[in-house]
């Protein structure tokens, strides 16, 4: 039995709620299995409700906001990514540059190491 329109949004609406729900909390995982059931069901939209524009329209605000929420998670991975890189480079010694812009590493002791002074 195939859904009506109406069921289908009513799936949808459903779907982004629960995908807003899986953003505010960082459940990447819930994001992955969702992805596929909200593409499948934005299609049989595509194709069954072009004549409940009053219906749709609600559905459009929730995906937009959960794609701004989508793009501010992706933002803070690659803040978080950055920081890591940034931190990793700090314990391998980390670098300058030079008057001509060239980089130049700066040696550390290797870790581990205990010196004792008197």
């Amino acid at each position: 039995m195939t859904d009506t329109p109406i069921q289908t949004i009513e799936a949808l609406d459903s779907l982004l709620d629960e995908e807003r729900t899986a953003l505010v909390s960082g459940d990447l995982e819930a994001l992955d299995a969702l992805m596929s059931r909200k593409s499948d069901l934005i299609e049989a939209l595509r194709l069954e409700a072009m004549d409940l524009p009053d219906e749709i329209e609600p559905l459009q605000l929730k995906l937009r906001r959960n794609r701004e929420l989508f793009e501010e998670a992706l933002a803070g991975l690659r803040s978080v990514a950055d920081r890591l890189q940034e931190l990793r480079e700090v314990e391998e010694g980390g670098g300058t540059y030079d008057g001509t812009g060239q980089r130049h590493a700066l040696e550390t002791r290797a870790r581990g190491r205990l010196e004792k002074r008197a």
